[in-house]
């Protein structure tokens, strides 16, 4: 899946990156981001888009302090 010539794993690298930037304790609201994203994509690429960023690992330690995600 491509969005505008990037790669799924290179949007996710780049928004988490960016994300962290303005805020290191970033831990996206999981609907709320997926509302978003599905504004501008269809609703199945948006939710592949969304559980990828919430599954981020420094996201995903944000939003559960000593956890880490299944891989």
């Amino acid at each position: 899946m491509h969005f505008d010539g990037y790669s799924e794993d290179e949007i996710v690298t780049e928004a988490c990156g960016t994300l962290l930037a303005i805020r290191r304790q970033a831990a996206p609201n999981p609907l709320v981001l997926e509302t978003g994203l599905a504004l501008f994509l269809d609703s199945a690429p948006a939710r592949c888009l969304s559980v990828r960023l919430v599954n981020h690992p420094a996201l995903f330690q944000n939003r559960h302090k000593g956890a880490s995600p299944a891989t």
